[in-house]
């Protein structure tokens, strides 16, 4: 099986230059750009305090982290990575970001910046990716690997001070850790080909697992949870064509769509029920949007077994 990279705005981002990033508060939606961005700004997550962390991109290929405190945009870019190849995912109440760049995933405390690398992932020379992280410090993420026969394999994780539990929604052939709360309550996405909805959301509580799907939709991505158990994503309806973002409050959903946009993404809610996102108001092909989680399944395996060919000469 392949891996997968469930950063969605990325493909979006190269696709075309209509998204729009933004946060949603109180039914209104408010445009962010970071000033430095020729490509796109890609919010991914927000806290209590009501910063919001991502990345952007610019137009020479470059992809950037940022957090955004107020309106001032403070970029984020890991000194142990190539300049240009951060992305910021995931803030705690204490100003804590995760994310990944070049070398796996990474925690930023204060500018001070740690390198996190799953066992799992060095023992079959792939790669881990840094997502969520709660005001314990508990981090998400999902790591890959590639064996022997070059057949990689995705599968969450959750660090907790420096020890790591794999995270696998059986019999799903892909799983995704996204988002944590301070419960440790866990949310993402799980890929299982053999299934008629085969991209499906997750949510796991002490270990066990329950699918959550919006109703009537053929594709549901789960990408975060705040303290309250509010849990934001989006989906794609029945008709293939219109992406829409959601918020699930204890089982009831609510659509929530940028106006005159054909995608919306949600990807980070806070206590206060604060969302950040993006949109695009350019319609893609309803086929495209059934392949975005399909093709991008091989990136991370390319990338990993590039850089363990090149550590083994």
């Amino acid at each position: 099986m392949k891996c997968v990279i469930l950063l969605m705005g990325l493909l979006v981002g190269l696709a075309s230059a209509d998204e729009i990033g933004f946060l949603y508060a109180g039914g209104t939606f408010t445009t962010i750009s970071d000033p430095l961005a020729t490509a796109g700004t890609f919010p991914q997550a927000i806290n209590g305090a009501g910063q919001i962390v991502g990345y952007y991109n610019t137009a020479d290929g470059g992809t950037h982290g940022f957090v955004d405190i107020g309106g001032i945009f403070t970029t984020i870019d890991d000194p142990f990575g190539v300049v240009g190849q951060t992305y910021a995912l995931g803030i705690n109440n204490a100003g804590q970001i995760v994310g990944f760049y070049t070398n796996g995933g990474f925690l930023d405390t204060g500018g001070v910046f740690t390198t996190l690398i799953d066992p799992a992932a060095v023992a079959f020379s792939g790669a881990t990716y840094a997502q969520g992280i709660n005001d314990a410090g508990q981090i998400v993420g999902y790591h890959t690997g590639i064996g022997f026969d070059d057949v990689s394999g995705t599968e969450g994780f959750l660090d907790t001070g420096g020890t790591y539990t794999t995270i696998a929604y059986t019999p799903a052939s892909v799983t995704d850790a996204r988002g944590i709360n301070n419960s440790g309550e866990i949310v993402g996405t799980y890929y299982n080909p053999f299934s008629s909805s085969p991209i499906q959301g997750f949510q796991d509580i002490g270990g066990t697992f329950t699918t959550l799907d919006y109703p009537g939709a053929a594709t549901t991505d789960v990408t975060g949870v705040n303290n309250v158990g509010q849990i934001v994503g989006w989906y794609l309806g029945s008709n293939l064509e219109v992406t829409n973002g959601f918020l699930d409050t204890r089982g009831t959903f609510t659509t929530i769509d940028y106006p005159t946009a054909s995608v919306t993404m949600l990807n980070g809610i806070n206590d206060s029920g604060e969302i950040v996102g993006f949109a695009q108001t350019q319609t893609p092909e309803p086929s495209t949007l059934l392949m975005i989680f399909p093709a991008l399944l091989g990136i991370a395996a390319s990338f990993a077994w590039k850089r363990s060919r090149a550590s083994h000469g």
